[in-house]
């Protein structure tokens, strides 16, 4: 008796603490979660997301606007005009190299060097741009890795609060072993393969080589790199998703079914509050998602349009060049435009696999 009266005690104390709680909505106070802290450190569109005064999907909508809108008057015009003009100049190039290589062809000698001199025009046409816009794009893929460290820890407690404790912690422990292991990748062996890449392509290029050979097997093995990290963190995270998020359903159900069960004069009502702050945490880690959403279009779209541009240009400019150039001339200049590519590939790679896991994060247990 004594140990049923101490259990409808606690049970009236936490039902009267969930009455009294405030409510967990997208609106509510963030603070006792932290969130506070983490919209100040994401990017302001997908900061405002979680502005409580300004939550839902018309805030979803109008911070996605104001990232393609910045990205079309910051970005795009000058991508555009920067891309274009390493496509004219190596254009020029080409269409000098192949004037210069039929006076040579006359006089029986000399073409090798007009082929090496062209190469080596549209090398310095296009370095400086591409170790840039490298550099741009290897900061992203580092900015996307330091966004999910940032993020998916916090969906993961809002999980955990949502009454999906194991689902949120192995979703989250399979996308930071992934995007761990993407980065890694990135930085030690994917973005040094793509300058080798460069590199080969060059050397193949000066002295009357095509496309092919070593070049060739080392953008295969970046492409191979990528599509099985890819896969593989699908395949996982869709294991430890299905399993966890059964095991969650289970778990929630059983509790309710004890409680109910246990104490049957409030332990319906108990049950029943509960079920209430489980759908607020739910709303809250939508927010959350949204927002990272956001986030990850803030940081990887500038980098993803700039090497879209220029590897559409670059290979525009391979296209025509084969009409009046040495193949392997035109040959380096599709192999500057697979180098873009390739980095675009990379950084795609990265930003999918995080905006998954981010979605992945938000869905609730069980629904």
């Amino acid at each position: 008796m004594d140990k049923l009266k101490i259990a409808a005690i606690f049970a009236v104390t936490v039902f009267l603490a969930l009455l009294t709680a405030p409510p967990a909505n997208a609106a509510g106070d963030y603070g006792w979660l932290g969130l506070d802290e983490l919209s100040d450190s994401l990017p302001e569109e997908a900061g405002s997301v979680l502005d409580p005064e300004n939550a839902g999907a018309d805030s979803v909508r109008s911070s996605l606007g104001r990232v393609l809108s910045d990205v079309v008057d910051n970005v795009l015009k000058a991508a555009f005009r920067s891309g274009l003009a390493a496509a004219v100049a190596v254009l020029a190039a080409s269409i000098i190299c192949a004037v210069a290589g039929e006076l040579a062809q006359d006089r029986g000698k000399g073409i090798d060097y007009v082929n090496l001199v062209g190469v080596a025009a549209v090398a310095a046409s296009t370095a400086g741009g591409f170790t840039t816009l490298m550099g741009e794009a290897s900061a992203a893929v580092g900015e996307l890795s330091d966004l999910g460290t940032l993020l998916l820890p916090v969906m993961a407690s809002v999980s955990a609060a949502s009454g999906a404790a194991a689902s949120g912690a192995a979703k989250y422990a399979a996308s930071a072993l992934f995007l761990n292991i993407l980065g890694t990748l990135s930085r030690r062996l994917i973005v040094p393969l793509i300058y080798m890449f460069l590199a080969a392509s060059l050397g193949q290029a000066a002295f009357g080589g095509g496309a092919g050979g070593v070049a060739k097997l080392i953008a295969k093995l970046i492409k191979h790199a990528l599509v099985v990290t890819a896969l593989a963190f699908s395949v996982y995270l869709g294991a430890v998703s299905l399993i966890a998020s059964s095991a969650d359903a289970a778990a929630v159900k059983l509790t309710k079914t004890a409680i109910s069960t246990l104490l049957p004069v409030v332990g319906g009502m108990v049950a029943d509050a509960s079920d209430t702050l489980l759908s607020g945490m739910g709303v809250i880690r939508g927010a959350l998602g949204a927002a990272g959403i956001v986030a990850v279009a803030a940081v990887c779209l500038g980098p993803v349009v700039k090497l879209l541009l220029n590897s559409a240009l670059l290979r525009a400019a391979a296209m025509l060049s084969e009409t009046v150039a040495p193949k392997p001339l035109s040959a380096f200049i599709e192999a500057v435009a697979e180098g873009y590519s390739l980095m675009l590939a990379l950084t795609g790679t990265e930003a999918a696999m995080l905006a998954v896991a981010i979605i992945s994060a938000a869905k609730a247990a069980g629904a």
